[in-house]
């Protein structure tokens, strides 16, 4: 026996398998068994293979067919009984079927059996179809098209219409429409218009009565209406138009004999149809830019062909496309007019809803139609809340409209009354006039803003009245209105008593006005209340300084400190430095600028400054660096110290306040001595303890150790030294060529001590003497103070010097002379 006899005997097997499996289906009633089925599919598909390849037999061919129509036989007995919940099992037997009839070849079957085939294929598609399984669907179609040839075939040889040629055109328009709808799902457009052409030129042929043409053209209108409407959802609307147009072509071919009996009816039947394409053209139109004027002519056409007959809610449909329509076209007065008639016609709220939004948002005048028209709705819903704050919401959604947002106001003030205290409702109103109000005030239209606000202080509670008040207190100090500031103030206060926003805004009006009396007692309540922050007075110190309140804004400033020594670590940092740090700033800063304008004396000026410099000193050894200054810009706020007490103290010094400049002198080598060390700190440093300790001890000697100032004086000598010693270990002993100037500066100002306590050794005289930079005025200006020193009871010895050096300083003072 050959491979091939034996593939041939095993699909035999097969096909008998097959057969007693469609056998023990067929004896069970109700729904296939799953088991039975898939056993059923499982055999098919090992007949399918066994075959593959190989020419079957005619006893094969015969046991094919007969297995095939066995299922056949069953599934027409079963559709008539059979639940909808098996449909998919169903199917799935009917493609068994359809697998073995392939099995055959087409050249094979007579006509008649052609026939059945393609009834076979062509109904499982079908199955597919109503189960949404498209691809199945058209892989069964399209396999039944060549065997569906022979329908076209009876067609066209019959003479006249007839039952036979009937229900061989009805399969095949079936067929032409199905595929078609598959292919729509399945995006293939090309093969959709091939079978929409089919189907039509199907209907105009004449196998049949007027009255199946008819009902054929009025089904397969209906299809494209659909697959048109899906187009539109999916935003294809130009091909959802292009449909249309296409399914009214097709309308107008739709016609039943004069004599029919059914001629009444078909006629309101397509009438219906008719007007439904076209509110959907409309629609579609509609939904693609430029194309509002033919979306017009298409509800006047259905104006004119309806005359009064349309329901009530057709006729909503089409004022809501009108609408539509005419505010693309920019005739804002004649949608208002459309939506004017929509509202006396009791349509739908939510309809009347849309179309107030839409027209709204796209119109810009506020015509009288829309005002009776909002009137209406307002009236028709007066007892529901939410959609008087919808349309509330609507209104004022627009920009830069006055009158809408006056109508807004109006409808809202209208429910004052109506509205429970504290409702959902009550919030929600709130909240639009709120917002709207907002966005006003955003863009500095306090006056506009004012207006919505004091609208929502209407409907404000609890906490958010207290907080309305002062935004209408802001607004109204925008528009430098301060009695109704005041006004509103006093509501805020009622509302919520002790409030520190609320005091804050008292002293922004007192500053504002000019009322620094008034101001100074704000500064002072806010300094007490525990709400007020340091953030909270530092702005008002601000606002104090932009008003030109000085005194207000020292006295806020010197509050402000003592918070922040209370407060302790908790000092925030600022971009310009710490808190302390931008305090200490800026009271230094209007200590000068009211010195000016009050023309204070300079003693007392320079005593203020002094304070308030030796107080940052202070204040910066105990909180440190990151909380006096901030890590930003550290070094410039330090320099900036720095510099303000070195030029004081210089002009201390220049009005012969030597006491104040020594204090002075030492605040800036403090400071210098905070920053990064490097050459240019260090010897700064050394300059601004020298000259404080030189300071102490001017005018004489004598006259600092009355004041007691001596040993600051050997402090600042100390502190001169150390940073003499720490530049010379920067420098690695590389000391600049003019070093041995700061060493005379050092042992001068240790031999002005040493005469003042009486203990001066003549080594450092020595070492004064044998200087370099110790020049004949030097030398002279040492011998008198030696001698100042001797006669005052001092050491006799002091008074022995280098003669020659004596001699010379001499001579050369009286030439300098």
């Amino acid at each position: 026996m050959t491979p091939g006899d034996l593939e041939s005997k095993n699909l035999t097997a097969l096909l008998v398998r097959c057969q007693e499996i469609v056998n023990r289906i067929c004896r069970q009633s109700g729904r296939p068994p799953s088991q039975e089925v898939t056993e059923l599919q499982k055999t098919v598909h090992e007949a399918q293979g066994a075959a593959h390849g190989n020419k079957l037999s005619e006893q094969q061919m015969l046991l094919t067919w007969q297995v095939a129509l066995d299922i056949w036989n069953y599934h027409t007995e079963q559709s008539a009984v059979c639940e909808p919940a098996y449909q998919n099992v169903t199917a799935q037997v009917l493609q068994c079927a359809c697998t073995l009839v392939e099995l055959v070849p087409n050249t094979e079957l007579a006509e008649q059996d052609l026939a059945s085939k393609a009834q076979i294929l062509y109904k499982t598609g079908s199955q597919w179809c109503q189960l949404k399984e498209y691809e199945n669907a058209e892989a069964c179609f399209s396999k039944s098209m060549p065997c569906a040839a022979s329908w076209k075939t009876s067609l066209d040889q019959a003479s006249c219409p007839g039952s036979g040629p009937e229900e061989a055109a009805e399969d095949l328009f079936g067929l032409f429409t199905l595929r078609m709808t598959a292919a729509w799902q399945l995006d293939l457009q090309t093969l959709a218009e091939e079978m929409l052409k089919q189907a039509q030129d199907l209907i105009n042929h004449d196998y049949a009565s007027s009255r199946v043409s008819f009902h054929q053209g009025f089904r397969l209108v209906t299809m494209m209406a659909e697959q048109a409407r899906m187009l539109t959802k999916a935003k294809q609307s130009n091909a959802a138009t292009n449909l249309l147009k296409s399914a009214m072509a097709q309308l107008g071919q739709l016609a039943l004999d004069e004599d029919d009996p059914s001629l009444a009816e078909g006629t309101e039947i397509t009438w219906h149809l008719r007007v439904k394409v076209l509110r959907m053209l409309a629609h579609s139109l509609l939904e693609t830019p430029g194309n509002a004027a033919a979306a017009l002519n298409m509800i006047h056409q259905i104006r004119q062909e309806t005359n009064g007959r349309q329901e009530d809610a057709a006729k909503h449909g089409v004022n809501v496309l009108a609408i539509q329509a005419l505010i693309e076209l920019d005739r804002a007065d004649d949608a208002a007019a459309e939506l004017l008639q929509l509202a006396s016609s009791r349509a739908p709220i939510a309809m009347l809803l849309d179309a107030l939004k839409s027209l709204l948002t796209d119109s810009s005048s506020f015509s009288s139609a829309l005002q009776e028209s909002l009137q209406l709705i307002l009236h028709r819903q007066q007892d529901d809340a939410n959609v008087t704050s919808l349309v509330i919401r609507m209104l004022l959604q627009k920009e830069d409209h006055t009158e809408l947002e006056d109508y807004a106001l109006q409808i809202a003030q209208t429910m004052t009354d109506d509205i429970q205290q504290d409702t959902p409702q009550q919030r929600q109103i709130f909240g639009l006039l709120w917002n709207k109000a907002t966005v006003l005030f955003q863009h500095h239209n306090f006056e506009r803003a004012c207006e919505l606000y004091a609208g929502a202080l209407t409907f404000a509670q609890g906490a958010l009245k207290a907080k309305t008040a002062r935004t209408l207190a802001m607004c109204c100090l925008g528009m430098a209105d301060f009695d109704r500031t005041k006004q509103y103030l006093q509501i805020a206060d009622t509302s919520e008593p002790g409030s520190a926003i609320t005091t804050f805004m008292r002293l922004k009006v007192n500053l504002e006005q000019g009322n620094s009396e008034a101001a100074a007692e704000q500064i002072q309540k806010l300094s007490s209340d525990e709400e007020a922050t340091t953030d909270v007075l530092l702005i008002a110190c601000h606002e104090a300084i932009d008003t030109g309140c000085l005194a207000t804004a020292k006295t806020a400033l010197e509050q402000l400190l003592e918070q922040s020594c209370s407060n302790g670590a908790s000092e925030k940092p600022n971009s310009s430095g710490g808190l302390p740090g931008i305090i200490f700033q800026n009271l230094i800063k209007i200590t000068s600028q009211l010195a000016e304008k009050d023309r204070q004396d300079e003693m007392s000026l320079l005593t203020d400054l002094t304070r308030l410099y030796k107080d940052a000193t202070q204040r910066l050894s105990a909180s440190g660096p990151d909380a006096f200054l901030g890590e930003p810009s550290r070094a410039a706020v330090l320099e900036w110290f720095a510099a303000g007490s070195w030029n004081t103290a210089l002009r201390a010094s220049q009005a012969k306040h030597t006491g104040l400049s020594a204090e002075l002198f030492a605040s800036s080598g403090a400071f210098y001595s905070r920053l990064e060390v490097s050459q240019e700190s260090l010897k700064y440093q050394e300059m601004c303890f020298l000259m404080s300790g030189a300071s102490y001890l001017s005018p004489s000697p004598e006259a600092a150790q009355q004041a007691g100032t001596i040993a600051t004086a050997r402090s600042m000598l100390a502190r001169c030294r150390e940073a003499n010693g720490r530049l010379n270990a920067l420098l690695r002993g590389n000391m600049p060529a003019d070093a041995g100037k700061m060493q005379l500066y050092l042992e001068l100002q240790e031999l002005q001590i040493g005469i003042a306590q009486k203990d001066v050794s003549l080594e450092i005289v020595d070492r004064c003497i044998k200087n370099d930079y110790c020049g004949p005025m030097l030398l002279a200006w040492i011998s008198d103070l030696l001698s100042s020193g001797s006669s005052k009871g001092g050491n006799s010895a002091l008074t022995k010097t280098d003669p020659e050096k004596a001699d010379g300083a001499q001579s050369e003072g009286s030439r300098e002379t």
